[in-house]
């Protein structure tokens, strides 16, 4: 899932060891529910909102791309006024001579 206007970017491919993660947290003491609990909400809650490397590199690209068009469209809307600022100048030239 891609949202631009803030990135929040949904992981497909990482995962963690929580059964690893719950017995580093029992051995540095942490009773073994909350340890469980800790576990289930990293996987449930944080995972899913992290972006790979890949995703932000595909989000690069794509936000470069987005810049690029503005760019274009910029300088279209540039070129615009000033033909439009030159017919108004010949105008008003030819109106008041």
């Amino acid at each position: 899932m891609w949202n631009v206007g803030w990135v929040w970017v949904m992981v497909s491919e990482m995962s963690i060891d929580t059964h690893g993660f719950v017995k580093a947290l029992t051995a540095a003491g942490v009773p073994a529910a909350q340890a469980e609990a800790h576990v289930e909400a990293l996987r449930d809650k944080v995972l899913p909102e992290l972006a790979t490397h890949r995703d932000l590199k595909t989000l690069s690209f794509e936000l470069r791309s987005e810049m690029a068009s503005i760019r274009t469209d910029m300088w279209k809307m540039s070129f615009a006024v000033v033909l439009a600022t030159a017919t108004l100048v010949t105008f008003l030239q030819k109106l008041l001579a």
